[in-house]
């Protein structure tokens, strides 16, 4: 069954990210703001995570998740299950 596009616009009023702009591991996703100058004008501002596609190993079979930068130097550090030279 699909979403309907009232379920998309109440994401969108509520912040909820189920876009693209998601990791997969923390559900980080889009921020949105102003961008502020110096003489208090203020436009809108999007920052969206610096999102990776990586393939892991999940339960023994292949899988492709996307990972931000944090979530992805949290699974290369020593013992996380990459062999250690």
């Amino acid at each position: 069954m699909g979403r309907s596009t009232l379920d998309g616009l109440f994401d969108i009023m509520t912040g909820m990210n189920t876009g693209a702009y998601v990791c997969d591991s923390c559900g980080k996703g889009i921020q949105r703001g102003n961008l502020v100058s110096h003489a208090k004008n203020r436009v809108k501002r999007v920052r969206k995570p610096n999102l990776h596609a990586v393939t892991v190993l999940k339960s023994g079979k292949k899988v492709k998740v996307r990972l931000c930068t944090s979530c992805l130097r949290k699974a290369n550090r020593p013992g996380r299950g990459k062999s250690e030279k």
